[in-house]
């Protein structure tokens, strides 16, 4: 006894032309890339840049936003720079001028916290090691990621700045 078989379907409808479901999979596959792409995108700003800092002022602080601007107007217009050395044995802080000397006489102190956690922070002063170049008064307690809140005066002027550093 013989069945029949079955009749192999199309491979083409009849009228000649391509079904549009068959792009689907790839129109999926740049759909997708597309979301991965931004998704990176977001996760390296999130990871390269400063996010802020949450205190229990932010609405009063969000209040006086134009004395924020303010302030950070004329730290820009100092052209001072800061940068911080944690590979050595102790933290230091570099210090430079507009025209890139070094700057000397100035008074430096700051709020080492980590960045997540409620744990208080710690307070360091600094001490001129050499021109421009000031060493912190203790080290940190451990090793791991620390935002530095940091307050430079000199020469009648004030400078804020926060950087994060990683101490192993």
């Amino acid at each position: 006894m013989r069945y029949p078989t079955p009749a192999m379907p199309p491979a083409m409808p009849p009228s000649g032309r391509r079904s549009a479901w068959l792009y689907f999979p790839w129109i999926l596959a740049v759909v997708m890339a597309i979301v991965m792409a931004v998704n990176f995108g977001m996760m390296w700003a999130a990871l390269h840049t400063f996010p802020g800092t949450a205190t229990d002022t932010m609405f009063d602080d969000s209040n006086h936003y134009d004395k924020v601007l303010e302030t950070a107007r004329r730290e820009a217009e100092l052209g001072w720079s800061l940068a911080v050395d944690a590979t050595g044995p102790g933290l230091a802080v570099v210090l430079h001028t507009r025209d890139g000397q070094m700057l000397e006489g100035a008074r430096v102190v700051a709020m080492a916290q980590r960045p997540l956690g409620t744990e208080p922070g710690q307070r360091l002063a600094f001490r001129a090691a050499s021109p421009g170049r000031y060493v912190a008064n203790a080290e940190l307690p451990e090793a791991g990621q620390w935002d530095l809140l940091l307050a430079v005066t000199a020469n009648g002027h004030e400078f804020r700045a926060t950087r994060r550093i990683v101490v192993r």
